[in-house]
């Protein structure tokens, strides 16, 4: 998690702390990518860039929400699309090279402190790897149901 957001938490909520969440190592991101190339059924593991490419180009952009809107709430999206995800879920930032992982009411809890409209463009999945949501820098949404 990027320190800056984290200090910019803790100013506009200095009774809270901000929420648990897990830096993966490399190691663990080579695996993930290993594991949504799979759900995604290629033989070969691709490099970030293509994984990413092919998940853009098979994934369905949703009319609506849009994660900018006020009350955007990020736990309904993922029931209104039939998604009922794991306590814990990943947060790719960048080519499936920097991913967090942290508990999914914390991160609909806190979704406005954490995912920056204007600059981040994020990708949000579980470890079951049978979903994946995708938050552009401009608040519209992508998903993509694996397996």
């Amino acid at each position: 998690m990027d320190k800056l957001k984290i200090d910019h938490f803790v100013r506009e909520h200095p009774a809270d702390g901000f929420p648990a969440f897990r830096s993966l190592t490399a190691i663990d991101t080579a695996l993930i990518r290993q594991n949504v190339a799979r759900a995604l059924g290629l033989a070969l593991i691709p490099d970030a860039g293509s994984l990413l490419e092919i998940l853009g180009d098979r994934q369905k952009v949703l009319d609506r929400p849009n994660a900018e809107a006020t009350g955007f709430d990020l736990k309904a999206c993922l029931h209104s699309l039939g998604i009922s995800p794991s306590d814990r879920v990943f947060i790719n930032w960048h080519r499936f090279d920097e991913i967090d992982e942290m508990n999914v009411d914390d991160l609909s809890t806190y979704f406005a402190s954490i995912w920056y409209p204007s600059s981040d463009d994020i990708d949000i999945f579980d470890g079951k790897y049978s979903w994946i949501l995708s938050v552009r820098h401009d608040g519209v949404l992508s998903v993509l149901r694996l397996n």
